[in-house]
């Protein structure tokens, strides 16, 4: 069975998963899961919206920092409050939670992986490192490299 990716999927995977614990976490795991294989699989085929949005969820996990300014802060806040409730109320498991955030990782990661494999800059710099020769390093050498690698 062949599932069709649309860009509303990943969108609405990124929108619950900044309204968290509302959204199935089970649910979100394996949509999430779902959506990595076919990154693995077709990402050649996807649509460029769907490209685009999954690069965009990507992106965006990737970039998660600590809130800035009293408003972030706030609704970060307000979140984890959510969530702790959640939690504590059985609403969700931290199984469920463990299993989502994995799931989103392993996704973000897959994307990027293979937004840098479609990088000419990329491409080039790989093809540079298999085509040169490497040389064996003696064993000061690599002492060298490993006490100190700033110094190399």
């Amino acid at each position: 069975m062949v599932v069709a990716l649309k860009s509303a999927e990943v969108q609405a995977l990124s929108e619950a998963a900044r309204r968290l614990p509302s959204a199935g976490l089970r649910e979100l795991a394996f949509c999430a899961r779902r959506l990595r294989r076919e990154v693995e699989e077709r990402w050649e085929e996807l649509p460029s919206d769907s490209r685009q949005a999954l690069e965009d969820l990507a992106r965006s996990w990737g970039e998660r920092s600590l809130p800035r300014g009293l408003c972030g802060k706030a609704q970060a806040f307000w979140e984890g409050l959510k969530l702790g409730f959640a939690l504590a109320r059985g609403k969700i498991t931290r199984e469920d939670l463990g299993e989502f955030l994995h799931e989103v990782s392993l996704l973000s990661r897959r994307v990027m992986d293979r937004l840098e494999e479609e990088d000419p800059a990329f491409q080039e710099a790989l093809q540079k490192a298999l085509a040169e020769e490497s040389l064996a390093l003696s064993k000061e050498e690599l002492r060298a490299l490993i006490l100190d690698p700033e110094g190399a």
